[in-house]
């Protein structure tokens, strides 16, 4: 008990014995007390204006000013303006006043106004640790930015849904958005997806940058950062990527949208890492990647898990925008308008360059519009080369392989919304030699198949009619024959008129290829041919003809294609002249005599395909170059001469499907004789009675692709059929 008291005793004495001291020293230290206040005021000035400065400059860069700095201010102001330094003057004044009549100083004066400098010392110097601030302000998270007037389609609506619900997934980390140029992926994304994103609350940040075909690193980072509010410290690319990938970590769910991708893109490169983070045991699960492309393969080689087309707009939808853009439309006005956005053909693009032209302009603009639309020409009216033919021209570019490009412009020699079989495009190109290190018609069906595959990966071409059948948007083929015809000196003529208005100007001169649909041109004496390589006629006048000397000076023709034209008696004498040609396609013709074709010797693929032969002369059998006989929907073909297929013994396919039945009868062709044709690889007959099939049908195992049809009637009939394709 005495030990506790002792105890006790001892911290009590020892408290009292500080206070003591302290009191002391108030005392005997009051003057420096003082002039250390002052001191600490006045730093605290400096520091303020400082901060000052740094907040200044930040809110000139338009940016935020962070709360704890503003507040520290505050703080700061109403210290300052407690006039601490005047009020302790006016206390150490007072303090000076003598006691027992000025004999002693006034101790218990001395003793605050020490205590209150000491007290309001520490408070200030506490205020200057707060104020030693990293930073001030923050750049504001830029939102989306929304097109003021921008209306939502019906036709966006399931391809919307789809994305969102695709990024809604925890297991999708990239998702893909592609179409053709001008068709409103960019709208899409940082419109549609964005608004719904704001609204449905499923990201937290969104950030959008646009790649294009020459991306530029650094600049797609500071794209990124501003839109999320990061300030790099680092200046070089890879220092800026590991920033980025920092920020990235957070718990916040991020979308970020990386628009009109034209390559593979490095997200590494970027600062952009799903394996590192995952490696690292840190979610990145929140971080999602939205891609826009007019290719599908580099949403592919981007490894987008889930990708989505953005189709045209319905021709509803395309009036709708049109209106919206062009203003009030009635009277005469009103007219004009379906044709105007029928030619545009859903391409919103194309629609608002069009509407944004003829606003506010009087008839003549109008119908000098669809004037130029009608010819194919539209490059003419204000804002189409710039919004609509310039980026079109661009993916044609960027295909970076010649053999595509050429397939490209050959596919825009067809008519405005022509259907284009696969197979016949496989016949032009090989005709031109334009597939290299090809030899054999197997390997230009595969290359071909991987260049419209490449065609439409690119939004170049479009699904046709059916299977192998593609087809071009008017718009796209209008490209295709500018660039044709400025570049490559091909040429497709509208009428007569357009001929005399290409020959005045001297444009086919050297012309390497002529294209023409649907006309009704039987002189061409006038043009230089002397280079011509493709001659395309698309003819629908039966009574349409060519004079004798049409071909005479086409020297170094390759290919002839031929549709719907009649040759009552015979092929015109100066096809003599056809010496170099290696394809020739007269398809639903109306044919008589036909043996003067035994003379182009070079001819490595011959089609009648639909046309009104009766008989294949026996000439053919001269023509030992040729690859391809293509006989197929020539209803009217009773004799194929014997041994003459099995002359051919370089021919590799041979299409007489729902043609020539005659097989074996009289001094008609036999089967038998395919076995002669050691290279055939494809075949397509129509045989009337199994019985008649060789015992020893050898051609059958070493074919990639048949179809036999055995019976005397269709709906009785069997079919067999294999393909390797």
């Amino acid at each position: 008990m005495e030990s506790i008291v002792s105890s006790a005793a001892s911290t009590v004495a020892e408290y009292t014995f500080g206070v003591i001291k302290r009191g002391f020293g108030y005392l005997i230290y009051v003057d420096s007390n003082v002039q250390d206040l002052k001191e600490q005021v006045g730093k605290l000035e400096d520091a303020r204006e400082r901060v000052q400065h740094s907040v200044d400059r930040a809110i000139r860069n338009a940016e935020k000013i962070e709360a704890d700095v503003l507040k520290w201010l505050a703080n700061v102001d109403k210290k300052l303006t407690e006039n601490v330094e005047e009020k302790l003057k006016e206390d150490e004044e007072k303090a000076k006043n003598k006691c027992f009549f000025a004999l002693c100083p006034n101790v218990k004066s001395r003793y605050l106004v020490s205590k209150k400098a000491v007290d309001e010392k520490h408070a200030i110097s506490e205020l200057l640790e707060q104020g030693k601030f990293d930073k001030v302000s923050y750049s504001p998270p830029i939102e989306g930015i929304v097109t003021k007037g921008y209306k939502a389609f019906e036709s966006r609506t399931t391809t919307l849904k789809g994305i969102m619900e695709a990024l809604n997934e925890s297991s999708v980390r990239i998702v893909g958005i592609y179409g053709m140029a001008g068709v409103g992926k960019t709208t899409l994304a940082k419109e549609e997806v964005a608004a719904r994103v704001k609204e449905e609350h499923l990201f937290d940040e969104f950030a959008m940058t646009t790649v294009t075909h020459n991306p530029d690193i650094r600049k797609i980072q500071g794209e990124i950062a501003d839109m999320l509010g990061l300030h790099y410290e680092k200046e070089t690319v890879s220092g800026r990527a590991m920033e980025l990938r920092e920020r990235l970590k957070t718990d916040k769910r991020i979308l970020i949208v990386l628009d009109d991708l034209w390559q593979k893109l490095d997200l590494e490169e970027v600062g952009i890492s799903f394996e590192d983070q995952a490696a690292k045991g840190s979610s990145i699960a929140g971080c999602k990647i939205l891609l826009t492309s007019r290719r599908f393969d580099v949403l592919c080689i981007m490894r987008a898990e889930k990708s989505f087309k953005v189709e045209i707009l319905s021709q509803e939808e395309s009036m709708i925008l049109f209106a919206k853009t062009v203003g009030d439309i009635s009277g005469d006005y009103e007219r004009r308008v379906n044709e105007l956005v029928k030619k545009c053909e859903g391409l919103p693009v194309a629609i608002l360059a069009i509407a944004n032209a003829l606003k506010g302009k009087d008839l003549t603009s109008w119908d000098d519009a669809l004037l130029q639309l009608r010819r194919s020409n539209p490059s003419n009216i204000e804002g189409m080369q710039k919004n609509v033919y310039s980026t079109i021209e661009l993916s044609y570019k960027w295909l970076r392989n010649e053999e595509a490009q050429s397939l490209f412009l050959i596919c825009g020699l067809h008519p405005q919304s022509f259907d284009i079989r696969v197979f016949d495009l496989l016949q032009y190109s090989f005709g031109l030699d334009l597939l290299e290190g090809i030899y054999t018609m197997e390997e230009a069906r595969k290359r071909i198949d991987a260049l419209v595959h490449k065609l439409k990966d690119s939004s170049l071409l479009l699904e046709g009619k059916g299977y192998k059948w593609v087809k071009m948007h008017d718009l796209i083929r209008d490209v295709s024959i500018s660039i044709a015809s400025k570049n490559k000196g091909m040429w497709v003529i509208r009428d007569a008129n357009h001929l005399k208005e290409l020959l005045k100007k001297g444009n086919l001169n050297g012309c390497t290829a002529i294209s023409l649909p649907h006309s009704n041109m039987a002189d061409l004496s006038d043009v230089d041919c002397s280079n011509l390589e493709l001659l395309m006629f698309l003819n629908k006048d039966p009574s349409f003809r060519v004079s004798e000397t049409f071909f005479k000076d086409m020297y170094k023709l390759k290919v002839l294609s031929v549709t719907g034209m009649s040759f009552p008696y015979s092929l015109p004498s100066s096809f003599r002249s056809l010496t170099n040609l290696q394809t020739l396609r007269l398809c639903e013709c109306e044919l008589s005599e036909i043996a003067i074709v035994e003379k182009l010797k070079k001819l490595d693929i011959l089609s009648f395909q639909g046309s009104t032969i009766t008989k294949l002369p026996i000439e053919i059998a001269q023509l030992t170059q040729l690859k391809l006989l293509d006989l197929s929907e020539c209803s009217k073909l009773e004799v194929i001469p014997e041994n003459v297929l099995a002359k051919l013994y370089r021919l590799e396919e041979l299409l007489v499907g729902n043609s020539f039945r005659e097989w074996n009868v009289g001094g008609n062709a036999r089967l038998e004789e395919l076995n002669n044709l050691s290279s055939l690889s494809a075949l397509d007959v129509s045989i009337p009675d199994a019985r008649i099939m060789p015992k020893e049908d050898l051609f059958l195992r070493k074919l990639e692709r048949y179809k036999i049809v055995i019976g005397e009637f269709h709906e009785r009939s069997i079919f067999i059929t294999k393909s390797k394709a």
